[in-house]
């Protein structure tokens, strides 16, 4: 069932199977972040909650893509993958937090990941 997934979501792109779940990994933290956030009744809460998380992940999501960079011009392939993998995470949860909170333009950056893994996964 879990190799599976991909294809249930529509996500098994041309660009083997590390993107496919790179893909996969980032709507199930979009759509978990989204309404978890969405959930939170009290306006100044959500917005204080979507600004920490969205900084929060775009530090990681720069992170793991310099991480990423570096483990790759050092010749670690899989290493450099596993730093992918964090990308799809944290671009998941900037791109549900600007979903839950789009008047916040602190979450600006979750639309930029909306576009990046759409394109990669198509």
């Amino acid at each position: 069932m879990a190799l599976s997934i991909p294809e249930i979501l529509g996500l098994d792109g041309p660009n083997g199977k590390n993107a496919t779940f790179i893909a996969a990994e980032f709507a199930g933290m979009r759509e978990v972040t989204r309404q978890g956030v969405s959930a939170i009744p009290d306006h100044n809460v959500r917005s204080a909650v979507s600004t920490a998380g969205s900084i929060a992940a775009v530090v990681g999501g720069i992170s793991c893509g310099v991480g990423s960079a570096f483990c790759s011009g050092m010749g670690w392939e899989q290493k450099a993958m596993i730093c992918l993998h964090g990308v799809g995470v944290c671009s998941g949860v900037a791109s549900g937090l600007h979903d839950a909170d789009p008047a916040n333009p602190v979450t600006a950056a979750g639309s930029v990941a909306v576009d990046a893994v759409g394109k990669m996964s198509a």
